[in-house]
């Protein structure tokens, strides 16, 4: 049985717990794709993930799934990940 392989994940949450999904990721050979907003620019996990989108809406973008396919969808990801808290909420 072949397993599914993915090639770039969004990671929909921020911090250490993306970060930690990031370093997982890279272990696997699996790119990842984070959001970010202004004040996130220079956090660790944007630094650390393969790919960072910057978001100015004003609204929370890490409770909007729709706005998270949305990016996914447009930077090519095969996958969203929902972290802890936030979407995995939802």
């Amino acid at each position: 049985e072949e397993m599914l392989r993915f090639s770039k994940i969004l990671v929909a949450n921020r911090g250490e717990i993306a970060s930690r999904i990031i370093r997982t990721t890279k272990r696997m050979g699996i790119q990842s794709l984070v959001v970010c907003n202004p004040v996130d620019m220079d956090a660790n996990y944007v630094k650390e993930a393969d790919e960072a989108v910057l978001v100015n809406d004003d609204k929370n973008v890490f409770v909007d799934a729709n706005r998270l396919v949305e990016i996914a969808t447009e930077r090519h990801a095969d996958a969203i990940h929902p972290g802890y808290g936030f979407i995995s909420e939802s």
